[in-house]
Formats: structure tokens, sequence, C-alpha cells
């Protein structure tokens, strides 16, 4: 594939993401934070830029969702993963959802709690360095959301999903400092707490 390939592919690949977060933009007031520059994905042992942009998904995702779920005494549902230690729930589009369903059905699956989205605490560029002139990008979208009905996993549960190993609902100074964007999510919770405005 030569240099014109790889740059029509990448205009693509940027059109689709502008295209996610545009769309975002429509329905909620957020703020779109800097891009982030990841590695490929640990199966992807020998990387290849890809031919066109539906690849790209195909080998990747569209875009990730995921769900910042605060419930009514100010705490943060959170799963612990294997890979990342603790986690709010989320994870990769599935054909014919949007955002907003894809963050409602990771929370479902990840921890048997239904979830209402109420807004858009964040989103972001996740830039994958594929070795071509320039990293594609994915969308990730964190919204935020209350639990509307459901039942934690049970231990069983937990033990029989390949994707966590635990659950838990943290306050804000409880909350595990590992976590991704571990700031943003403090100060969302706290603000919760304290009754303070986070934008």
């Amino acid at each position: 594939m030569d240099s014109t390939d790889h740059d029509s592919v990448a205009e693509a690949v940027h059109q689709r993401a502008e295209r996610t977060l545009t769309d975002l933009d429509e329905r909620w007031d957020y703020e779109r934070i800097e891009p982030l520059l990841v590695e490929p994905m640990p199966n992807h042992d020998d990387p290849i830029y890809p031919e066109t942009a539906d690849e790209f998904e195909d080998e990747s995702y569209p875009y990730a969702a995921g769900a910042v779920v605060v419930n009514d005494n100010a705490e943060l549902l959170c799963v612990r993963n294997p890979v990342r230690e603790w986690e709010t729930p989320g994870g990769a589009g599935e054909p014919g959802e949007v955002p907003a369903e894809t963050a409602q059905r990771e929370t479902r699956e990840e921890t048997g709690i239904e979830c209402e989205i109420t807004g858009v605490l964040f989103a972001r560029l996740m830039n994958v360095d594929l070795g071509g002139p320039e990293p594609l990008p994915i969308p990730v979208i964190v919204f935020t959301a209350e639990p509307s009905g459901g039942a934690e996993l049970s231990e069983a549960e937990i033990e029989a999903n390949p994707e966590i190993t635990d659950l838990a609902w943290f306050s804000h100074d409880e909350l595990p400092e590992e976590m991704r964007e571990y700031t943003r999510k403090h100060d969302y919770l706290r603000s919760l707490a304290t009754g303070s405005s986070t934008h």
C-alpha cells in the first residue's frame, strides 16, 4: 500500500470518528479532552495498516463507550478488570448501536445494573499507532448515568463473567486512584456528593 492509499484510509477513518462526535455534539454538552495515543490491541501481534476504513473498524471497533453510573448515595459503580484493575463499565460499540446504547449494554453485561443516561462526562479520540503516516482514531465516549433497575451480579455470575472479577460502589474519597481519568471521575463524583456543579 502506498502513501496515497494510507492517506485516503486515514481521511476516511477520521471523517467517521468526527461524525460520531458531531452526532454527540448535537445532543449533549460535554468536554472533549486531548487525544490519547495507544499501541495496537494485544491480539495484533503484527499490526498492518488497513486497506479501508471498514477493515480498520472490523479489526478494532467503530467507537468505545462507557458509563459513570452514580447512585443516590453519590457512589460510583465500578468493575475490576483482570487487565486494568478497577474501572467504570464500558466497551466496544456493536453493529446497529449508538454510543449511549453501548454504554447501557456494557453496564448491564458487566454488572447486572440497568442505567439511564443523563449526559456525557467527556469524550476523546484514542489514536491507534499502526505504523502508517499517522495514527487512526477511535472515539471514546464516557456517559453519566443513574441506576434504573436490575440487580448486581451474584458471586457465581461474576466468576462466570470473563470480563470482570469483582464489582463495587465507591464514594469519591474511596475511588481507586489507578482508574483511568481518575481526576475527572473523582471530581464529578465529589460534585454530586457536595451539590456543586461540574460544568
